[in-house]
């Protein structure tokens, strides 16, 4: 009996320790928010607005620094240039954004003309067998013959297959060159592939209008396209030739030499809203998507959005592995 009522004086002297210590900390917690609550009150509210400043662009900083961290290593530079460039094009009507590749030596600054004909039939069969699984639309039937009349004052004509033709005043609003760099970051791999990147204004013609002046060329082309989320790839082998008299133009065509042309185009209608796409995420997708092909037309065989986090994984020979994590992920499995 004894023992049970020491238990039991215990338990109560417990309960009444416990007790005092939680009002002592709701009191010290109610005092310390009075005390808080007086000296905000206190505050000028240009001092709280200040305050509330600085929060926010510590906010903004942190958010900037965390976008920073997923572009690949020696890019920065060129994804703070491309950023306004995609703003300024994405706020535009009637304009074109788009990347073009070239294959060259890094030896030289100046932008190369295409790719090899080896790299951009092997970037083809990856697009059309990724096409052939379900995760890359294929545009049209396939290959389309188009030829392009181009005139001295900016003005193209294009006449396709089915017999179409459609007139344009193109103009070149602004270009950012990245020549020199590696994009792959990975053992092995070479600093030849070159990207530009283009923000052009395009408006039609009407006929009879507007004097489309002399003939400046003709370019003959054989195209297919491929749709990937909001890019299409135009893989295009051109025969181009300086031409000034319509009569010459397939004279001039038989003994022009074909150059391969690899070129990305945003599509804003397949993105949604531009509120939904900001400005810094896709200057972020056209370099993640450049990366992509440039590895292809390299013949790497690398996990391009691995690289973007800079972790480098070699794969097996003849697979090119990416995962599908929606609109900021990669593609799916492509067989190479």
């Amino acid at each position: 009996m004894e023992e049970e009522e020491e238990e039991e004086e215990r338990r109560e002297t417990e309960e009444k320790t416990g007790m005092r210590a939680w009002q002592s900390r709701a009191d010290w917690m109610t005092v310390n928010s009075r005390r808080q609550d007086r000296m905000w009150r206190m505050c000028p509210r240009r001092v709280v607005v200040v305050a509330v400043l600085l929060l926010m662009c510590r906010s903004c900083l942190a958010a900037d620094l965390m976008r920073q961290k997923s572009i690949p290593p020696g890019l920065d530079a060129v994804w703070m240039e491309l950023v306004p460039l995609v703003s300024s094009a994405m706020s535009s009507k009637d304009t074109e954004l788009e990347v073009r590749f070239g294959l060259g030596d890094i030896s030289t600054r100046e932008f190369p003309n295409g790719v090899s004909e080896q790299a951009f039939y092997n970037l083809q069969q990856i697009l059309h067998r990724s096409h052939q699984k379900g995760n890359v639309q294929l545009q049209g039937e396939g290959w389309q013959r188009i030829r392009d009349l181009h005139f001295c004052n900016n003005i193209r004509s294009t006449y396709h297959e089915n017999g179409e033709r459609e007139t344009v005043f193109k103009r070149l609003l602004q270009r950012s060159d990245m020549v020199g760099h590696n994009l792959n970051n990975v053992p092995g791999s070479s600093k030849v592939c070159h990207l530009r990147f283009s923000w052009k204004a395009e408006q039609p013609v009407m006929d009879g209008v507007t004097d489309t002046g002399p003939l400046e060329g003709v370019r003959e082309k054989r195209r297919i396209s491929y749709v990937y989320k909001m890019w299409r790839y135009d893989l295009t082998v051109v025969y181009g030739a300086p031409v000034q008299d319509f009569s010459m133009i397939d004279a001039a065509l038989q003994t022009a030499i074909p150059s391969f042309e690899v070129e990305m185009e945003y599509l804003p209608k397949r993105a949604g809203s531009p509120a939904s796409v900001p400005p810094a995420y896709l200057a972020h997708s056209m370099l993640l998507k450049a990366q992509d092909v440039c590895g292809f037309l390299l013949g790497h065989q690398v996990r391009p959005e691995l690289i973007m986090r800079a972790v480098y994984l070699q794969q097996p020979p003849g697979r090119v592995m990416e995962e599908n994590v929606g609109e900021r992920g990669g593609m799916q499995e492509i067989e190479a």
